[in-house]
């Protein structure tokens, strides 16, 4: 394959990549429900979409007039893959994956099928899907210095996620130059004073519109999350008395827990704990219900366990307790620390009154937002923590004791231009040509435009003549300026179309990569594009925001669909958690325990591999301890705790292959 320019920065481990992703070709409609695709390959038809519901079901087979073999010899190890192979009927097709680079094949090799000659080949769309996918890890990490391997020599592999995640370039560069230029205090009045302020208050706007609370509440900012309910604690118990009930979630992290005990314990409350079925690992929104009473208050959840990774249904969850606790007060205060780093944030749906989560787990600065509605915040204001001289009227100041962390708040702000390389990577992975006609030709596309830092400028018709009969032309796509043809062909149920998967009809598995790798170093989604017309944009859109998190539920789904799928084989290893991997109901921080082996024994092991991990009861120790107590651990008392693989979208395949590996010595 010399002379093909297949993103060579990324050929190393690619046996593991194809191992761990290999069968994870799935997607996720916004009503819910999944997508699985059997494919038709045979060249000039038609895809066959067909739609298979909600819930765990293996891969279709192939429609009835597929024509074509495959073979793939997999490993989870580092040890070399033999090759994919297959046969259709366009002819004989041989991809090598030992060394992407080898030599150009001699006359009558079936490899010449994948060069750029024709007639066109139709590369099956799950192995091009793939080979895209490593592109979109790889464009997504070089955002990041941590995993500059020139800069940060012998850097484990990083899968401590849930405790604090790695922190994108321009973030880091806007916290230093805000020092270099700005470090000033606000409010003087003089320009530079007055810019600094302006700094501040961005990021207030920009944590109102990454949470959706625009015209529904207001954010604060702080040290952390756990400042941040301890202040909420007591400013709430001036307002509570003996009669008064407090229920406190199980599974919650301690922050969310001990201010709430405290204030119960010296005032006299009530409180009631929401127990985890430890046979589930779930929390039971029927035992939260007997709970609830018309005294009830406060109820004070997680949003997603550090350590089960369960994602609970806030929604609901609201319309229950206001339901039962009927024309009584009672307030909802979710703690969303480890839910943020892997879902879109959106307090307006969801009808919460308190929201909190830490940013330093969300690819941004150490600092916390506590979002709360305009009715809860009613509640506490004559209790605030900062002085009686502050402007009564500005909430945010009343709560945010000496102001927050000013050049945190650059950081913040900057966080928005990442969020815009991820909404731009993931429209490359899913652009779509549309009006495809009977004859298969393509008349135009509808390309969404976003700024570097994260704005919608417009949207734009841009015709586009890609044959679609004989694959894409490279030459007609605008690398230029970023844009990537795909093709989304119909569904076979006309009520069921695609909404996120897309494929490509290719020439070849050369031009398809070299065209889709320019693409992501193009100016419209390389790291270069952090400005529009000139002027670097602090606007964020929340469109923007979820197209950014769709894209982390696209680059996270496979990693821990793999890692579960591992430690469901183990009979000796308990997952602490949901053992499958939806993403409406699990993110990938992954907990488990071993019948014999201690969690610091396992954890040590994992070290001396070069993987950053942790065991113990990770600040849930309520949890912890009633797992001990259910479980009769003898091995594994609250300090050893479990082990946990907490892993968010920068994370590779590749890299759960090597853990997969390592796990399998170990246990």
């Amino acid at each position: 394959m010399a002379g093909i320019p297949m993103f060579p920065e990324a050929t190393h481990n690619v046996q593991g990549f194809w191992s761990a992703v290999r069968d994870v070709v799935r997607c996720n409609r916004k009503d819910g429900k999944r997508w699985q695709c059997a494919r038709e390959v045979v060249p000039g038809q038609k895809y066959c979409e067909r739609h298979v519901g909600r819930g765990r079901s293996r891969p279709k087979r192939p429609a009835e007039n597929y024509s074509a073999s495959s073979e793939v010899a997999a490993t989870s190890s580092l040890g070399a893959i033999s090759s994919v192979s297959m046969s259709a009927a366009a002819g004989p097709l041989y991809i090598g994956y030992n060394n992407l680079q080898q030599a150009s094949p001699s006359p009558g090799d079936p490899r010449n099928d994948i060069m750029p000659s024709p007639p066109a080949v139709i590369l099956p769309s799950c192995f091009e899907k793939v080979a895209r996918v490593k592109v979109l890890y790889d464009r997504v990490r070089s955002n990041f210095p941590c995993f500059d391997i020139s800069m940060t020599k012998n850097q484990p592999v990083f899968m401590e996620n849930a405790g604090g995640s790695q922190v994108p370039r321009v973030v880091i560069d806007a916290i230093s130059n805000y020092m270099k230029a700005s470090y000033v205090q606000i409010g003087a009045g003089y320009d530079l004073s007055n810019r600094a302020g302006e700094t501040i208050k961005s990021a207030h706007n920009h944590m109102k519109t990454f949470t959706n609370a625009h015209g529904f509440g207001e954010v604060i900012l702080g040290p952390s999350t756990s400042q941040l309910l301890m202040n909420l604690s007591h400013c709430y118990s001036h307002l509570l008395c003996e009669e008064d009930e407090i229920i406190l979630h199980e599974a919650n992290h301690e922050s969310n827990s001990g201010p709430w005990l405290r204030t119960a314990l010296r005032y006299g409350l009530t409180v009631k704990w929401w127990r985890v079925n430890y046979d589930s690992f779930e929390s039971e929104l029927e035992s939260l219900a007997a709970l609830v009473t018309p005294r009830t208050r406060i109820v004070a959840l997680s949003h997603v366990s550090n350590i089960l990774g369960e994602v609970l249904d806030i929604e609901r969850i609201v319309k229950l307790v206001k339901t039962r606790a009927g024309d009584n007060v009672v307030r909802v205060v979710a703690d969303g620390v480890a839910y943020a780093p892997h879902r879109a944030v959106d307090v307006a749906k969801w009808g919460v009154d308190w929201y909190v989560f830490s940013s330093y787990t969300v690819y941004g600065p150490h600092m916390a937002v506590l979002y709360g509605t305009h009715d809860a915040f009613m509640d506490v204001k004559s209790y605030s923590p900062n002085w009686d001289f502050v402007d009564s009227e500005e909430v945010t100041k009343q709560f945010e004791l000496g102001g927050p962390n000013h050049e945190a708040c650059a950081g913040v702000i900057a966080l928005t231009q990442y969020l815009g390389v991820l909404a731009r990577v993931g429209e490359a992975f899913t652009l779509t040509l549309e009006g495809v006609d009977g004859k298969g030709r393509s008349q135009e596309t509808v390309a969404r435009q976003i700024d570097g830092a994260g704005g919608m400028i417009k949207l734009e018709d841009t015709p586009i003549a890609a044959r679609v009969d004989n694959g894409v032309d490279a030459s007609s796509s605008p690398c230029g300026t970023g844009g990537m043809q795909d093709v989304t062909m119909k569904s076979c149920d006309a009520d069921i179309q695609p909404l996120v998967v897309s494929d490509m009809y290719m020439d070849n598995m050369a031009s398809s990569l070299r065209d889709w790798d320019l693409a992501l170093q193009g100016t419209s989604f390389g790291q270069e594009a952090l400005s529009f017309g000139g002027k670097v944009s602090t606007r964020l859109d929340r469109v923007v925001v979820e197209a950014a998190f769709d894209t982390i539920i696209l680059l996270e789904q496979p990693l821990q669909e793999k890692l579960l799928a591992f430690l469901r084989t183990r009979q000796d290893v308990v997952i602490v958690g949901p053992i499958y991997s939806e993403p409406d109901f699990r993110v990938p921080t992954i907990s488990f325990i071993h019948v014999s082996k201690r969690s610091s024994q396992i954890c040590h092991e994992l070290h001396r591999a070069n993987f950053a991990c942790r065991n113990g009861h990770l600040g849930s120790y309520r949890l912890i301890s009633g797992l001990v107590a259910h479980k009769k651990l003898t091995v594994n008392n609250e300090e050893e705790g479990v082990v946990r693989i907490s892993m968010v979208h920068y994370n590779t395949p590749i890299e759960v292959a090597r853990l997969i590996s390592c796990l399998q010595a170990i246990l």
